[in-house]
């Protein structure tokens, strides 16, 4: 994944709360509702040259 930001707040899709991302997490657990997740970047819908982050659910023990 290439980095071009340096700091990010993301809702959890789980429980809605707001998480802070760092450029260097490629994962992160919420506090709130106790799930792990994968930060991704994808494509942006209506401009592709713009990426999005989204966090994907990650299962428990999956590496």
């Amino acid at each position: 994944m290439e980095i071009y930001w340096e700091r990010a707040e993301i809702q959890c899709p789980g429980c809605r709360e707001v998480l802070v991302l760092r450029a260097s997490l490629l994962e992160i657990w919420c506090p709130w509702c106790e799930e792990p997740y994968e930060v991704r970047e994808v494509p942006h819908r209506t401009d592709p040259r713009r990426t999005v982050l989204t966090l994907a659910r990650r299962m428990r023990g999956d590496r």
